[in-house]
């Protein structure tokens, strides 16, 4: 889960919202992504879904554009890689 949020913050340029580390529940994190990117949260998950099969939501709280980040045991280093090469793409 770290190693997806810094990867992610790393293509956004934004800081993470929660910490890295054992202090936080590892499974699932709100990651922050650019709200100002000519793309709406709902548009932005529809693209995932329908060009790329990734299930994921995205929402806008404010002034933030937040994606739900959910990995589970059936999840892989290579899902993580997926995602980021679709946000990429996208954003």
């Amino acid at each position: 889960m770290d190693e997806a949020q810094q990867r992610i913050g790393e293509l956004t340029g934004l800081a993470p919202i929660s910490p890295d580390g054992t202090d936080w529940w590892g499974q699932m994190r709100a990651i922050p992504l650019l709200k100002d990117d000519g793309i709406t949260a709902e548009a932005l998950q529809t693209r995932l879904w329908n060009e790329y099969h990734i299930e994921i939501p995205v929402h806008d709280y404010g002034d933030l554009r937040l994606m739900r980040l959910s990995i589970q045991v059936y999840n892989s280093p290579a899902d993580v890689d997926h995602l980021v090469d679709a946000l990429a793409a996208i954003l």
